[in-house]
């Protein structure tokens, strides 16, 4: 099943195809069977979507252009951070709209007579639906609707210990009324709530720790040493401990410490098995104690400092192609993104200054799934290793796969070696205007 697109008064309306299940589930939750399920449907989305509808339109009247999806348990209606007074106009638009419903469906319910089943129980739904899911909408909890009131209202802060509160309380009382699906809702809200708190109160030392990995970046290790060093010391939550004890690990990694970093990891609670995968290979290679495969410990890298030690670690022991032969043997498919594993290494080693090798998994990556972003990688590792030709050639077909972003291209200092050659205006020029005889041939109409 496809994403569903169209627009309702110029509003972008997304709907996945998740949408459509959760929907069914409810009406078959709510004791429907056979078509009164798809009546349940057909009102109960119909409802959602007037609800996100509700606050698109609000959004709108402040000169935004809002987006709505929906998706999973609801909808999601984007738009611009409005200030207080605007935003709580915008938040309180939502179930605004399905009151109004609501009170649609009741006049229709004294007015229609109708021996049809079907008539009334989509009628008797429009009402229920909208009535009760507006209430439940409107509870102090985040992310409903009633809980950004209190976060208008209150402050971010004290609205989110109110949303742990009351998505608490809505857990014990699914429980009491023998509700399990409430009491999961509940308890799942109130798990979002807590995670939000934690990561309020994190903040600074998470903050200081990406200060850490930017110094890491440049090769400044000895300060991303004292700045994980100095968050480690003053304590913290278990995603800070491990945070801070892998890039402890990284750091001594790059310095060639390796019994550091072991030490590093295994200082932490729970051990080294709390880690990524990925530290834990180059501690052994650095020990010379690796057996293991590197490839799959790439696929699942998603953190460039992690990825530029390694795989400076890699280049240095002659490792590259055993990776490279790893990563072509690892099955394809949804489950085993491979194609990660080959950015990370790219990535990695352009940002360790080994353009060429860079160059070259970018290329096996081109051949996988060519994508203008691919080849401009590609081209900005060929230039900074002062190769013109290969850099042009790869920028070229970047342009050729669409890549048009001539701001960035501007800004980037990878190019700044062939900038100036014959080859790189024309491109540049290309990207603006297109391939020379593009207006020849519109004028003549071949």
């Amino acid at each position: 099943m496809k994403t569903l697109q169209f627009r309702v008064s110029g509003i972008p309306v997304r709907v996945e195809p998740i949408f459509f299940l959760v929907m069914g589930f409810l009406g078959w939750a709510n004791g429907h069977t056979g078509v009164y399920i798809v009546v349940f449907m057909v009102v109960g989305g119909g409802s959602v979507l007037l609800h996100e509808l509700g606050h698109a339109t609000a959004h709108r009247s402040f000169g935004a252009h809002p987006t709505v999806t929906l998706t999973g348990f609801g909808g999601v209606t984007r738009g611009p951070v409005q200030p207080r007074g605007k935003s709580l106009v915008v938040t309180l638009a939502g179930p605004g709209a399905g009151f109004l419903a609501a009170a649609i469906g009741v006049a229709l319910s004294q007015v229609v007579s109708s021996n049809s089943e079907i008539v009334t129980t989509a009628i008797d739904d429009l009402i229920w639906v909208n009535i009760f899911w507006g209430v439940f909408n409107l509870l102090p909890i985040l992310p409903l609707d009633g809980g950004h009131v209190a976060a208008d209202v209150l402050g971010l802060r004290p609205a989110q210990y109110l949303s742990l509160a009351g998505a608490a309380g809505l857990g014990v009382v699914g429980l009491y009324l023998n509700a399990p699906f409430m009491a999961i809702v509940g308890f799942m809200f109130g798990s979002q709530s807590l995670n939000a708190l934690r990561s309020d109160r994190d903040r600074p030392q998470l903050e200081q720790l990406d200060q850490a990995r930017a110094d890491l970046l440049q090769g400044r290790n000895h300060e991303a040493l004292e700045k994980v060093e100095a968050v480690a010391k003053a304590g913290g939550s278990f995603e800070v401990e491990v945070t801070a004890g892998e890039l402890t690990a990284w750091a001594h990694l790059a310095e060639g410490r390796p019994e550091e970093a072991q030490a590093a990891l295994a200082a932490l609670r729970g051990g080294a098995l709390r880690t990524s995968q990925l530290v834990q290979r180059m501690v052994a290679l650095a020990e010379g104690k690796q057996t293991e495969q590197i490839a799959p410990a790439f696929v699942m890298c998603d953190d460039v400092v992690a990825a530029m030690i390694a795989a400076r670690m890699v280049s240095a022991a002659g490792l590259l192609d055993r990776v490279l032969d790893e990563l072509q043997l690892l099955p394809a498919g949804p489950g085993v993104p491979k194609l990660n594993g080959y950015r990370a290494l790219q990535l990695g080693l352009h940002h360790a200054a080994r353009f060429r090798d860079a160059a070259r998994v970018g290329d096996i990556l081109f051949q996988l799934q060519p994508g203008p972003l691919v080849a401009y990688n590609v081209a900005c590792s060929w230039a900074l290793a002062r190769e013109t030709e290969p850099a042009l050639a790869w920028l070229d077909r970047a342009v050729e796969q669409g890549f048009r972003d001539t701001t960035l291209l501007d800004q980037d200092n990878n190019f700044d070696n062939i900038r100036d050659t014959d080859g790189f205006r024309a491109l540049r020029s290309w990207m603006e205007s297109g391939p020379p005889g593009d207006d020849a041939e519109a004028a003549t109409g071949t």
